[in-house]
């Protein structure tokens, strides 16, 4: 949700006293408390001589306390009450923010709070987390996102504190000696956290005023000193604006970042900027977009989005293009301005007052409490303004303003192209660019657009109409209810009594053998939805921005179709979008477009980080229909458009159908989906396909090397149930859980392996299973896995040490099961996920809950062994090996032939 939902008639501005105050937000329909602590004390505070203090400080304060003395002892401590805890640190702010249940927060708050404004940051756990902090700086040198980010700091005011380098690493820290850093740190704190220095904000559904009086308690007696003045100069100078800096990326991407620099409060022009991103960054007939993709020059187009802080802002226009588009830089500059000049003209309000409607027609309808996210926001924005406030709609005169500052005067042009002839190199991380002024003639194309009778401003929206209505809802129909008794089509009906709202859920999916039996035909799957949902967009923008929102993926075995949101013109937005999907041939040029897409997209999966390759890879190795992105790379080098549209023709013409309608719908409309999938020119006369996962060898264990280009090396170890029944799983999220904190506490925090570090409870097609992963830009993965394995039989052997913890841990395991749905759209895929794996009474979570509570601490220890005799648990390794040795062979046998071991394999039936 965004900031802009967060205020409500139930927002309360509570003082502590005269230096400090806080927010609490009561929120419907969830049982979960977030709270955001904001310090203005981000990485602009650094000193000149330690940048990226502000950052170790963030991680020590995690790290004991007065009152918690060990490390991690706040985070387990939220964590046994079936929270989450977590930081950041930006420019201007480090924001500390926790999720808890309602019941817990009045203990965890004093706790909490103890943490941030009473750190030992000891000696020995900075030497440790400077360690941590390199490993997190070396896991993101090829981030492009950070890449770009530095060479934005070398391309701004040095003088401004935005030009510092935020993160820190081992060598600038390692500079100084380690009682010089506490000295610092300390310093520092004593500085930044005080009362008048920071912003809180909560949220919760039935906050009462015992947390309240705790938190007020916990507040009072914190320093208060004056606050920290700023006083910084501006981000660019006249030589930083009217320029262009090319970029060389690491993937396969041609960008173009038009950036406005709005040096000025933000708060003055805000919203004006949002409704200018509503217009730029239309996509309906007539858009800038859409003239940009029928001149085959663009393919994608966000405005709004920059770099900000309270006094400056970059207003972005990113723009991903085509090779024509990076060739033909001015005609997109003059199409941009020219877009720019028909806002300045217009002098009609219906836009802003449409975009006024929709806008209140979100809040009032918006079903989901507030993220941790949006709280977080909420309280970084209360430095600006200690009530939160949210302006109405922007005026004539704040357009106006706003639009004052999208002249070539304040214009950045980022071109990111493999093309590109650079001639400086970032530091950090070594990104090749070069800076040079803009060129007359594209400040004369800005200055001076040519007309374009082909962009208009978007015309009015047709779905932008009275408040939906509700209809009649019926108890015989609270449970999902088959509606027809075709063999191969189903259509469920159900309707909603809990959260009595006017939206709905439609799920339809088809299942097609022909697209999904091998390689080739899943690339040609991959190549359809992509096209067809770019041809869908531009139709039904207007759509989606009136709270009306198709979605149409790609699973396994086919394809489903999601349409949610105000049911009055929803069933005839899901239909319109399979008689298009179905019945509108795609043309050769919409083909090559998206194959060209496609073959883009699965080239940079291939330089993902590699721990996201081997999450990858492991669902490709357990699922029968998932293919490695290689795999399909290959295949489509055997696609053209004349077997693609053979393919396509063929598979269509036999089928299985589900669906599903929920919410705020009546049988006569379940009735009339059920006949429209009728006139569809397939025949639903197949059963649905099986979703196979493969069964991992017992007693020995298979092991899987990825090729990745990046130099950290990477394991996941991944322990497959002997079962998907209830108690199996309940096993599996029992042991995760249990092991989940001591794991990351002993292979990151003492032994510093390596950066990224975690466990979780990974099912596929809900078989479940545990994945333990490390990756690392120091240790190889013959001692990561040492580690991994290491760890496991010391605490298996070692259970009954958790024993105090069972009772916690299985009530906060029963409560995340049991926990009731928390707004429609939740249910609605509650429903859908159970009907798929055959739960038709929707009984999968009550027979999870009672495993659970039936599971004994003895049984559990019991159980736990089998996962080291490797008699019941399957076991898969997957790594990359980075810059070090491969894998030693003695631990496994290795997967060779990766197409060869699944069509050998055993599955679970």
């Amino acid at each position: 949700m965004s900031i802009k939902c967060v205020l409500n008639k139930n927002t309360i501005f509570h003082s502590v006293n005269d230096a400090s105050s806080f927010v609490s937000i009561k929120s419907k329909n969830t049982s979960t408390v977030h709270f955001s602590l904001s310090v203005r004390a981000g990485h602009f505070f650094d000193p000149d001589d330690i940048q990226g203090l502000s950052h170790l400080l963030e991680h020590m304060l995690f790290l004991g306390s007065r009152q918690q003395p060990n490390p991690n002892q706040i985070i387990h401590h939220i964590q046994e009450k079936g929270g989450s805890v977590n930081a950041w640190t930006s420019g201007e702010f480090s924001n500390y923010h926790f999720s808890c249940p309602n019941e817990s927060f009045s203990e965890i708050i004093p706790a909490f709070i103890d943490a941030i404004f009473h750190p030992l940051l000891s000696m020995d756990m900075i030497e440790k987390e400077i360690d941590a902090i390199d490993a997190e700086f070396k896991f993101k040198r090829k981030d492009e996102l950070r890449r770009l980010y530095q060479i934005h700091k070398e391309t701004c005011n040095p003088d401004h504190p935005f030009s510092k380098f935020s993160v820190g690493n081992a060598a600038l820290f390692r500079q100084h000696s380690c009682s010089y850093l506490r000295s610092s740190l300390k310093e520092f704190h004593s500085r930044h956290y005080t009362k008048s220095n920071i912003r809180v904000a909560l949220c919760g559904s039935s906050l009462s005023n015992h947390d309240i009086q705790t938190l007020t308690a916990s507040l009072e007696h914190l320093p208060s000193i004056p606050e920290v003045q700023t006083g910084w100069p501006q981000l660019y100078r006249k030589q930083d604006l009217k320029i262009q800096i090319d970029v060389k990326p690491l993937q396969k991407a041609r960008r173009l970042i038009v950036s406005f620099a709005l040096q000025t409060k933000i708060k003055r022009v805000e919203n004006a900027l949002f409704y200018i991103s509503h217009l730029l960054g239309d996509e309906s007939n007539g858009s800038l977009l859409a003239y940009l993709k029928a001149k085959e020059l663009a393919t994608n187009l966000v405005a709004g989005s920059g770099i900000e802080g309270s006094d400056f802002k970059d207003f972005n226009v990113n723009i991903q293009l085509t090779e024509k588009g990076e060739d033909d830089i001015e005609t997109i500059l003059n199409s941009l301005f020219y877009t720019l000049t028909l806002i300045r003209k217009d002098d009609e309000n219906w836009r802003r007052d449409e975009k006024a409607f929709l806008d209140n027609l979100a809040r009032e309808h918006s079903e989901s409490p507030p993220s941790l996210d949006a709280i977080c926001e909420y309280a970084d924005r209360l430095f600006e303004n200690s009530h939160g406030h949210i302006n109405e709609p922007c005026t004539q005169e704040e357009l106006m303003s706003a639009l004052g500052w999208m002249t070539t005067d304040n214009l950045r042009i980022k071109l990111i192209s493999p093309n590109i002839e650079a001639n400086r190199v970032c530091a950090y991380y070594d990104a090749q660019y070069a800076v040079h002024d803009l060129s007359d003639s594209k400040i004369q194309v800005c200055n001076n657009p040519t007309e374009n009778p082909e962009i208009y401003l978007p015309k009015r929206n047709p779905y932008a109409k009275s408040s939906p209505k509700k209809v009649p809802r019926h108890n015989r129909f609270s449970s999902p209810r088959l509606i027809n008794s075709r063999k191969y089509k189903k259509v469920w009906f159900s309707q909603e009594l809990q959260f009595n709202s006017s939206k709905g859920d439609l799920y339809c999916s088809f299942d097609l053998p022909s697209l999904c039996d091998n390689a080739q035909n899943n690339a040609v799957k991959r190549i359809w939805l992509l096209a067809v949902n770019d041809r869908l967009q531009e139709s039904l923008y207007h759509a989606s921005i009136a709270g009306l929102h198709y979605r149409l993926y790609g699973h396994q075995c086919g394809f489903t179709l999601h349409c949610r949101g105000f049911t009055d013109n929803l069933l005839g937005l899901a239909a319109d979008v399979l008689d298009k999907s179905f019945n509108d041939p795609l043309d050769e040029k919409a083909f090559n477009h998206a194959y060209h897409a496609q073959k883009r997209a699965l080239a940079n999966t291939l330089l993902n980080k590699p721990i996201n390759r081997l999450l990858s890879r492991l669902g490709v190795i357990i699922q029968k229909y998932n293919y490695a992105p290689a795999s399909l790379l290959s295949a489509l080098d055997t696609i053209n458009f004349t077997n693609f549209s053979q393919v396509i023709s063929h598979s269509f013409r036999h089928s299985y159908s589900e669906s599903l309608l929920h919410g705020n719908w009546t049988l006569a409309n379940s009735e009339f989906w059920s006949s429209h999938l009728d006139t569809l020119p397939s025949r639903f006369d197949i059963p649905s396909i099986s979703r196979h996962v493969i069964q991992l060898p017992l007693g020995k264990t298979s092991i899987n090397c990825v090729e990745c280009e990046h130099e950290d090396a990477a394991v996941v170890l991944y322990l497959q149930a002997p079962s998907d029944s209830a108690k199996d799983t309940a096993f599996c999220m029992i042991v995760e859980q249990l092991l989940a904190g001591p794991y990351f506490n002993a292979l990151r925090t003492e032994k510093q392996l390596g950066y990224i570090v975690g466990s979780g409870y990974v099912p596929h097609n809900q078989h479940p299973g545990i994945a333990f992963y490390i990756q690392s830009p120091t240790h190889g993965p013959n001692e990561l896995y040492l580690a991994m394995i290491s760890f496991l039989k010391e605490q298996i052997n070692n259970l009954v040490f958790y024993k105090n913890y069972w009772p916690s841990i299985r009530k906060n395991l029963l409560k995340q099961v049991s926990e009731e749905d928390t707004n429609l759209a939740k249910q609605s895929q509650r429903i859908w996920l159970n009907l798929a794996a055959g739960d038709m009474s929707n009984n999968r979570q009550k027979q999870l809950a009672f495993a659970i509570n039936e599971f004994s601490f003895d049984e559990l220890v019991e159980d736990a062994k089998s996962i080291l005799s490797r008699q019941s648990f399957g076991e898969l390794i997957l790594y990359t090996k980075g810059k070090f040795s491969f894998l030693n062979n003695d631990f496994g046998k290795n997967i060779t032939n990766l197409s060869r071991f699944k069509d050998e394999a055993s599955f679970f039936d």
